[in-house]
């Protein structure tokens, strides 16, 4: 069993927001050499929990926990919807 990430397949955000967002992408995997897809959401199974519990980057972000690990993952390509209720707090 390996873990699952929603991979981020279709943004909605305005163009100037998406243009960021791409630069801010490039530059991470210029500096790192990992791309960013994932999203927030996941599924990991429980084997690997006491695993990913003791990587030291769990207490700072879950996805970047578990490319470090080398525990594998696997992503899900999912569009993102359309906001149900309430405003972004996201900002440039």
């Amino acid at each position: 069993m390996v873990i699952v990430f929603a991979a981020r397949a279709k943004r909605l955000e305005r163009a100037g927001f998406r243009v960021l967002y791409h630069t801010c992408r490039l530059v991470h995997r210029v500096l790192t050499g990992d791309p960013v897809r994932v999203g927030n959401y996941s599924i990991i199974p429980y084997r690997k929990l006491a695993q990913l519990a003791v990587t030291p980057e769990i207490w700072n972000h879950c996805a970047a926990a578990v490319t470090r690990s080398r525990l594998g993952f696997e992503t899900i390509p999912i569009p993102r919807g359309k906001r149900l209720a309430g405003k972004s707090k996201m900002i440039f």
